[in-house]
């Protein structure tokens, strides 16, 4: 927005608004920025679906390394499970056997 425009938007405020209310209103317009058209918020809409499905992609091949990475740790625990188990077992046998 060019300084002659924000002059005549605060002229006018002041005239329909009041001079402190139209100072209020031009500390809400930033100087030097041109509102966002139509076609900004289009182009912005269409970048921020772009993001929101590289996130939501990223995110699947996460939950998909994820469900990998605890069926390994499923996969570990029951072997380490089963070797303590077969330990337990085999030294229960030989105290039994020392023990007849």
């Amino acid at each position: 927005m060019t300084e002659g425009r924000r002059r005549r938007l605060f002229e006018a405020a002041a005239r329909t608004l009041g001079t402190e209310e139209a100072e209020t209103l031009m500390e809400l317009v930033p100087a030097g920025l041109e509102p966002a058209t139509r076609t900004d918020l289009l182009e912005l809409r269409t970048d921020l679906k772009g993001d929101i499905a590289a996130v939501r992609t990223e995110m699947a091949e996460l939950r998909t390394e994820l469900k990998g990475d605890i069926a390994a740790g499923q996969r570990q625990m029951l072997a380490t499970l089963l070797v303590v188990t077969l330990t337990h077992i085999g030294v229960t046998a030989a105290l039994l056997s020392v023990l007849r």
